[in-house]
């Protein structure tokens, strides 16, 4: 055996995270999209010849029409699937969301007419509720206090 063989490969769970850290997407934004593609159909299919240029090319221009795609890998295709989505989001420029089963979810905002509004994040929404807060008139408790009269003993 030669000392390549014996060098441990990258699992293809690694493969995927580091894949999807390269993007700047945080928690909240990733867990919206997802929710988003939940009830999304596959739109590309990997099939027999693998990850070829045309899927590049399907893949380019169906985010460009939805900007938030699914792609489904046969059972017959000869890829990995988290190889296959690394690839793919590498090729395209687009991020990758999420590998389940064999259906990969991958987004890119459009460069012109974005769909799919992001939710803000967690600095913005803070500064956006002091900017309300200063807008805002404040609420005057305008109550009476009742007075309870103290037993003497």
């Amino acid at each position: 055996m030669s000392a390549e063989e014996n060098e441990p490969t990258e699992s293809a769970e690694e493969g995927t995270k580091k894949a999807a850290s390269k993007h700047s997407l945080r928690g909240p934004t990733v867990r919206h999209l997802r929710g988003l593609g939940h009830h999304l159909h596959p739109v590309v299919q990997i099939g027999k010849e693998g990850v070829t240029d045309a899927l590049f090319l399907a893949v380019r221009e169906a985010l460009l029409r939805h900007e938030l795609i699914k792609v489904k890998i046969l059972q017959e295709a000869p890829v990995d699937r988290h190889d296959a989505a690394g690839e793919i989001s590498e090729a395209t420029g687009s991020m990758l969301i999420q590998v389940l089963g064999r259906t990969i979810l991958l987004y890119k905002h459009h460069p012109k007419k974005p769909r799919i509004e992001l939710p803000k994040t967690r600095k913005a929404a803070t500064a956006l509720a002091k900017g309300e807060a200063k807008t805002k008139k404040k609420r005057v408790n305008r109550r009476k206090k009742k007075r309870v009269p103290r037993a003497v003993e």
